[in-house]
């Protein structure tokens, strides 16, 4: 009940996952005991478990075969187009001067554009991303000396990332290539002014949950 309740309502799927690891625990001595007589019977089970996890949560499936899946758990369609996501803003962190580059700070909305950037954008010279995301706001604010400009990345529609600083101007839009409808598609990347206060300062103002 509490898993059709989650799925209903929209929420994650590991959301229930401490009761179900009570369950599952409180499960296998039974199933154990009826399946001793057959470890056959319970390696396919297992391996049929395992299968369904994986299709489920990897981005193992093409993009065009993501809508069923995408309607139980929209994350695994958040993957569709990070590698566009990450070029877009290579090519506009590139395009900044140089001089400007050297103090800049890189900063997303939430932790899977984070995640992107983190993953793909070393190999296109992008630096560490910064977010306020959740627990990713934990690791800390850019350096007190990234004082230059701020390349935001947001989803399109969602611009309250902008609201503290000045300057804004959207210089990238993403495509992700596969007409998935996800977050990330056409989002946003916007190059404004440096931060308008000490990043220790407006760290908290940036923090959303």
């Amino acid at each position: 009940m509490l898993c059709a309740m989650v799925i209903v309502g929209g929420g994650k799927p590991y959301y229930p996952l401490p009761l179900l690891l009570v369950l599952t625990v409180a499960g296998c001595e039974p199933v154990l005991a009826r399946t001793r007589r057959s470890a056959r019977a319970l390696a396919r089970t297992l391996a049929a478990a395992a299968a369904v996890s994986a299709l489920a949560t990897l981005p193992l499936l093409p993009a065009g075969a993501l809508a069923l899946p995408n309607a139980v758990d929209p994350d695994q369609g958040e993957q569709v187009g990070w590698p566009e996501l990450t070029a877009a803003t290579a090519t506009a962190w590139h395009d900044l001067p140089p001089d400007r580059r050297a103090h800049a700070v890189l900063l997303t909305s939430n932790y899977g554009e984070a995640g992107a950037l983190a993953h793909y954008g070393p190999a296109l010279g992008l630096p560490t991303p910064y977010s306020g995301h959740m627990s990713l706001a934990d690791w800390g604010p850019p350096p007190a000396d990234a004082t230059g400009p701020v390349l935001l990345v947001h989803p399109a529609g969602h611009p309250a990332l902008e609201a503290p600083f000045t300057g804004c101007r959207t210089v990238a839009r993403v495509d992700n290539g596969h007409g998935v409808d996800n977050l990330e598609q056409h989002a946003a990347v916007v190059l404004c002014d440096p931060a308008p206060r000490p990043w220790n300062d407006l760290w908290p103002q940036l923090r959303q949950y």
